[in-house]
């Protein structure tokens, strides 16, 4: 369950965004611990530099997307996707005429392939 939920993400996800996006009826804890076994079995990886950042392998996300469209619940999952990554911007007070702190640029970029699927989402809906 866990691993199919994470497919929704594009390219690197903190433990923050995983456990906000995927872990909504799971205990966090829980969460943390099934991640790092995703880990240790090479489905996730992890790049400890400069922050903690996960990321699934490309076969393994086309896989698991499918399992997740397959679950009936891509919806709710990329709802809150689209709401986490919403919320992260706001706490950098990104506005379209206000240029954003170097830390919220830095979120920007490395989110990039999230901001987009999350928009995505929000003209799908």
């Amino acid at each position: 369950m866990v691993l199919r939920r994470l497919a929704i993400f594009v390219g690197a996800f903190s433990l923050e965004a995983a456990i906000a996006v995927v872990a909504h009826d799971l205990d966090a804890a829980e969460a943390t611990g099934t991640l790092a076994r995703l880990v240790e079995k090479s489905l996730v990886s992890l790049d400890v530099t400069p922050r903690a950042r996960y990321r699934l392998l490309d076969t393994t996300r086309a896989y698991a997307l499918e399992k997740l469209a397959s679950s009936g619940e891509q919806k709710t999952i990329a709802r809150r996707h689209a709401e986490y990554l919403s919320s992260a911007l706001e706490r950098f007070d990104a506005k379209a005429w206000k240029p954003l702190s170097a830390e919220g640029i830095d979120f920007f970029v490395s989110q990039l392939g999230n901001v987009r699927a999350a928009l995505d989402w929000f003209v799908r809906s």
